[in-house]
């Protein structure tokens, strides 16, 4: 990229950083901004005159242009971005989000790969975002069985977006956070594989991405819980657990959900508009929402 001129009138930055795959635009943007010099990626971007608030909107140009600017291959970018589509929905790819599920600027990381990401350099910009940290229904590390933990919260929204900035700020936290081993779901496997563009043929794979998500969580909870129970005062690892309980009803298909979910509706089940809303093939007359 060195020499050439980039499209939109902008050339390549002198330093770079490698982009990984299941990166999003956000993440690269950050680590860009650091690697050359910048104390945060706003300054950055002002700078420069990119429009960074077009790119955390998922804008295609604004994805492009980042492309151009780090020199790494933009279908692979825009592979990893989530488009936002107002009134909390976005968009990543083919599958349909909603901010309950799928938190941009909340970070959640798994320690061990940041410390690997990190090594012995002390350099914060070799830290990269995995996408399918963003989902809340992600608990674990599939690389190292661990939990992920949850950086602390900034008084100010739009500092969580600079990841390779929160890093740096948390390094602390994030070296001394206990490990706690946690076994991945056979959920988490589906969603992240869903995360990365693999989607099926069965009936579960047409639902919507959020629509799966929600679904199996609120089955998995009253399967496991019961019908009346409150949603509250459970871990991380009992959510986990409920929504891989979810899951194994939902891919054995859609009767498999429909008669389970008639019998927790003939038991008197409460908040039934997630369940109830679910498509199946056959109409389910215990399904309308009360």
């Amino acid at each position: 990229m060195q020499g050439q001129e980039a499209k939109f009138g902008y050339t390549p930055l002198p330093l770079s950083v490698q982009h990984h795959p299941f990166e999003p635009a956000a993440s690269f943007v950050s680590r860009l901004a650091m690697r050359n010099g910048m104390e945060t990626v706003s300054r950055f971007c002002e700078t420069i005159g990119f429009p960074y608030a077009a790119l955390l909107a998922g804008k295609v140009d604004a994805i492009e242009l980042l492309a151009q600017l780090g020199g790494c291959d933009e279908v692979e970018l825009k592979h990893a971005s989530i488009r936002n589509l107002g009134q909390m929905r976005m968009r990543l790819r083919d599958e349909v989000l909603s901010s309950s599920t799928v938190h941009r600027s909340h970070n959640r990381v798994c320690p061990l790969c940041i410390k690997k990401d990190i090594g012995d350099t002390g350099e914060f910009w070799n830290a990269w975002r995995r996408i399918w940290w963003k989902f809340p229904s992600i608990r674990s590390c599939a690389i190292h069985q661990c939990a992920l933990v949850t950086l602390p919260t900034d008084s100010y929204l739009p500092k969580h977006y600079d990841f390779s900035a929160q890093i740096r700020k948390h390094w602390s936290f994030i070296i001394t956070s206990e490990v706690v081993p946690q076994a991945r779901t056979e959920f988490e496997d589906y969603l992240e594989k869903r995360i990365a563009g693999h989607r099926g043929r069965t009936w579960i794979d047409q639902l919507d991405l959020s629509m799966t998500i929600r679904a199996c969580e609120a089955l998995g909870f009253r399967l496991v819980v019961g019908e009346q129970a409150k949603m509250s005062g459970f871990s991380s690892a009992d959510w986990a657990r409920f929504e891989d309980r979810g899951y194994r009803v939902m891919k054995r298909g859609p009767k498999a959900f429909s008669d389970a979910r008639s019998r927790l509706f003939a038991r008197g089940m409460v908040n039934r508009r997630t369940l109830a809303g679910v498509p199946v093939p056959h109409a389910d007359p215990g399904a309308k929402p009360q």
